[in-house]
């Protein structure tokens, strides 16, 4: 499964991302064998970019059965700054980032109001920044750039995979 944070769960209970309710409804039988393996590759502010990168990181010597893609509004955004060189730095356990204490970072920024505005207002001064560096190249389409999904079939088609694409707007 490949996205963001829609993808990854980001805010919930790792149980009630839509990868890990897929993987127990796909597994769940009258005698519970496991038939299928699900992997959640999704990240917050993954655009499609950053997922294909992923996948073909993941994935250098297994190739999966299917590519699950959940693309969301702001992703030709995330793709936007990623190509322009931002990268986001997540806050995760043992990470030599923020001096070791991003896990502990992290809780407090997802639990508290504030953290998540101040981490948001960053962000925008950082695309502004970004935006006005790059102001004839590298520019968000208007539209969406639909080239950018076949690169999906692309992947699909290097993996011999099946692919779902979802599409979730959060427009306002």
């Amino acid at each position: 499964a490949l996205g963001d944070s829609y993808t990854q769960g980001t805010g919930v209970d790792p149980t009630s991302s839509y990868p890990f309710n897929l993987y127990m409804s796909m597994n769940i039988d009258s005698e519970l064998n496991k038939n299928f393996g699900v992997l959640n590759l999704g990240l917050a502010a993954y655009g499609l970019e950053q997922s294909i990168v992923a996948a073909k990181k993941y994935f250098n010597h297994y190739k999966p059965d299917y590519l699950i893609f959940l693309g969301v509004s702001n992703d030709k955004r995330d793709d936007f700054l990623f190509i322009n060189g931002y990268r986001h730095g997540h806050l995760v356990s043992n990470s030599p980032r923020f001096l070791g204490y991003g896990e502990y970072i992290g809780i407090i920024s997802n639990n508290f109001e504030i953290l998540k505005r101040l981490k948001f207002l960053y962000s925008e001064l950082k695309f502004k920044s970004i935006s006005n560096k790059t102001q004839t190249k590298n520019k968000i389409p208007e539209e969406s750039n639909f080239d950018n999904y076949l690169k999906l079939i692309d992947l699909s088609k290097e993996f011999n995979s099946e692919l779902i694409v979802s599409w979730y707007s959060c427009e306002d």
